[in-house]
């Protein structure tokens, strides 16, 4: 016999139902307030409970869903009787489906709206990139002009990705729904027409907003140009009319040339073919000023009209309100608008038409699909009713059944009468004395089975009562055993953590004696380096003071020396110049004062200043020459000197730092040897401790399994003995039993 009860799980973290299968007679379920269940997948494995009739799902995020609980219903509704407390009748159950389907078709619409809005917004935010970029490049139209301008290659996977899955839209569909929901109240189907009127908001909004196209600019001021120029035309052909007619009637019809009438016709014809031509330059504009997304492929070249200083073809025909004119009448000065402007204003509106009609088409489409969805959900809600009423009429129709066969039965059950006539009168009273014999054996076995069941339930109460004192004499043992047993067991613990507590104040105390060494020694160690490095630097100091006065000593024996070089060469210059004074200066002055061409001066005289220079230049050079060695040798023999030095100064320092690694190396040596000692110390200790607390615990273990031995053999021996003794009182009984059983078959026998 299966027990259904009731499971409560609200107010927990539950993010997933795996595994309640195993509660297979749970009848009521209670599943409130849990943060996790946000789908309605995550109940797929309530369908495994073939008892659940009741689930309460408040305050979970899927109950605050879109049609929670027709989803709820459609997955579980064949067997739940209450949702949240509240009944689920069979009505609900029918429109269920109906709300299911009804939220599909909306979803559909949302999804299909969603992906509009994303997609205008998309195409937006293009459209102003390359709006920016041909401005900062300022190509605006030259790759269209020259033909080299390629469409976009579409991705279809970015364009997948850029619109969304169906599953990630639903799901923005449905919070978007909740959100209007919230808001505004109401039933789930206003709140997704509300979204989806926001989004045909969003569409509006975006489709004005985006920006015109740089082509549809160009046209419309080409247009707008156009226009300009044709009404000024006009304005000038009309003065020009009134002119001519003014100058008509001064002089005369009959007076006045054939030339001036002639000219008076062509312009009127004119000023009829520039009304015509500015219609279609309107119409033309009109047609390019309409739906952002309808831009006309229109040359805007094509739509200026010919100007006034054009000269016109020789022969054209041309077509206006009045008929065919020869164009080779007309004057140079007028042109007729161009066909080709015509043609493509016609194309235009051709293009703009064609797009309406696709556009009415789409919204034709759009409205059947809406129809038919109506129309759908017109037929579900029929066929919900009718199998409601096929439902009902099948109840009803069973319950008269019921009703008829219950009348049947109630009618059909005729009472039987049963007649005996007993001719015997002898053997029937032969029989009755036997019969009353037998009740007296029967009273007085039954007497005796009564006395015998009183002894042996006397019996079964007295070893029952013995047993029970037996068991609590055992209990009590145990307890006491069991006490002992724990008393032993916290004795030791308390030892083994008396003993732990002592070695740790032990290794404590060892450890901050270690730490106080090694900080002496650390101390030690870093007033050791200051000393050293105070003497290092003092050292440098004095290498560097010694280094600087010979490098000034140095550089006083240059100066000496260069003072010396100076001063011999100033004597040979001397020297040079005593002996080129021996000419005699003021014949030699005269000579030179006279020049080349004067009498009286001769080559001789050149030729010894000649000499007398060449020999001074010689020997400048010489001295020059010498003075340059002289540098050359001093600034070498400055840079040796220095070399010197600092080779010996690096010598110096590279000895220091080998001293202080070689110093560093065996302190850390030193520390990591101390270190190594005091962790096998602590290894040592620790391993011993655990020994000792292994002991105990092995001691105390042998102790509890010895006492639990004894008290399970005690504890055996007693189930044994009353193991056996139950199954003699039930051997006693069932014999009873069976004794019973046949006294009563026996008067069963006796009576027929």
């Amino acid at each position: 016999m299966s027990v259904s009860y009731t499971l409560y799980l609200s107010r927990n973290r539950i993010a997933s139902l795996e595994g309640i299968e195993a509660f297979k007679s749970v009848q009521a379920l209670s599943l409130g307030e849990n943060a996790g269940l946000t789908g309605f997948a995550q109940l797929a494995p309530l369908r495994a409970l073939p008892q659940l009739e009741a689930l309460h799902l408040d305050g979970c995020p899927l109950a605050a869903r879109p049609y929670a609980r027709a989803h709820v219903l459609a997955l579980l509704g064949w067997r739940l009787r209450f949702l949240d407390g509240v009944p689920v009748t069979a009505t609900e159950l029918a429109e269920a489906r109906a709300s299911l389907a009804t939220e599909r078709q909306l979803l559909a619409l949302g999804r299909r709206g969603a992906r509009r809005v994303r997609a205008l917004r998309h195409a937006l935010l293009l459209t102003r990139v390359h709006g920016e970029l041909r401005a900062a490049l300022s190509v605006r139209s030259a790759a269209a002009n020259s033909g080299t301008l390629q469409p976009p290659q579409a991705e279809a996977g970015r364009l997948l990705r850029l619109l969304g899955g169906r599953r990630q839209l639903d799901e923005a569909l449905r919070r978007e729904a909740q959100r209007a929901q919230r808001g505004s109240g109401g039933d789930w189907r206003e709140a997704y027409g509300r979204v989806l009127a926001a989004q045909q908001e969003s569409v509006a909004r975006l489709q004005a907003s985006r920006p015109p196209s740089p082509a549809k600019a160009a046209a419309v001021r080409c247009c707008a140009e156009g226009a300009e120029r044709l009404r000024a035309e006009r304005e000038d052909i009309i003065i020009e009319l009134r002119g001519r007619r003014r100058a008509e009637r001064a002089v005369g019809a009959a007076t006045a040339p054939e030339s001036i009438a002639s000219s008076a016709k062509l312009g009127a014809q004119r000023y009829r073919r520039a009304n015509a031509s500015l219609r279609d330059g309107d119409a033309c504009a009109g047609d390019l000023q309409g739906d952002d997304w309808t831009i006309g492929a229109v040359n805007p070249l094509a739509l200026l009209p010919p100007s006034r200083h054009e000269q016109a073809p020789a022969a054209r025909s041309d077509t206006d309100e009045t008929g065919s004119v020869d164009a080779s009448s007309q004057p140079a000065g007028g042109a007729a608008p161009s066909g080709e402007a015509l043609r493509l204003a016609q194309r235009a509106q051709r293009e703009a038409e064609e797009h309406s009609r696709e556009l009415c088409a789409r919204l034709a489409h759009a409205e059947r699909a809406v129809l038919n969805a109506k129309a759908e959900v017109g037929r579900s809600e029929r066929a919900a009713a009718a199998a409601e009423r096929r439902h009902k009429d099948e109840v009803a129709a069973l319950e008269i059944a019921v009703q008829g066969l219950q009348t049947a039965l109630a009618g059909s059950a005729t009472p039987i009468q049963l007649v005996i006539h007993v001719h015997q009168d002898e053997e029937l009273e032969a029989h009755r004395a036997e019969n009353a014999a037998l009740h007296a054996l029967c009273k007085d076995f039954e007497r005796r089975l009564a006395a015998q069941e009183a002894l042996g339930f006397q019996e079964l109460a007295s070893r029952g009562l013995a047993d029970q004192a037996l068991s609590r004499r055992i209990l009590l043992r145990w307890r006491e055993a069991a006490g002992r047993l724990c008393t032993l067991r916290l004795l030791g613990y308390q030892l083994a953590a008396s003993h732990d507590r002592w070695d740790a104040r032990g290794a404590l105390r060892t450890w901050r004696r270690r730490a106080r060494c090694q900080a002496t020694a650390r101390a030690l160690w870093s007033r050791h380096q200051a000393r050293a490095l105070r003497g290092a630097f003092a050292a440098w100091v004095a290498r560097a003071r010694r280094g600087r006065m010979e490098r000034s000593l140095l550089a006083s024996a240059g100066r000496r020396a260069d003072a010396r070089l100076a001063r011999r060469v100033l004597h040979d210059w001397r020297s040079a110049v005593a002996d080129t004074r021996l000419v005699e200066w003021d014949a030699l002055a005269g000579e030179l004062c006279r020049g080349p061409g004067a009498p009286g001066c001769g080559a001789p005289t050149r030729q010894r200043m000649q000499r007398v220079f060449c020999a001074w230049a010689v020997v400048a050079t010489k001295r020059a020459v010498q003075r340059r060695k002289g540098q050359r040798l001093a600034e070498r023999i400055a840079r040796t000197s220095l070399e010197l030095a600092f080779r010996a100064w690096r010598g110096i320092m590279r000895q220091q730092s080998r001293r202080q690694l070689l110093v560093e190396t065996l302190a850390a040596r030193a520390q990591r040897l101390q270190r190594q000692r005091a962790w096998a110390t602590w290894r040592a200790w620790a391993l011993e401790s655990r020994a000792h607390r292994a002991l105990d615990d092995a001691l105390a273990c042998a102790a509890g399994v010895h006492q639990q031995r004894l008290v399970q053999e005690t504890v055996g021996l007693d189930a044994a003995r009353w193991d056996r003794r139950v199954r003699e009182a039930e051997e006693r009984a069932e014999a009873a039993e069976c004794a019973r059983d046949e006294l009563l078959n026996w008067k069963r026998r006796m009576h027929i």
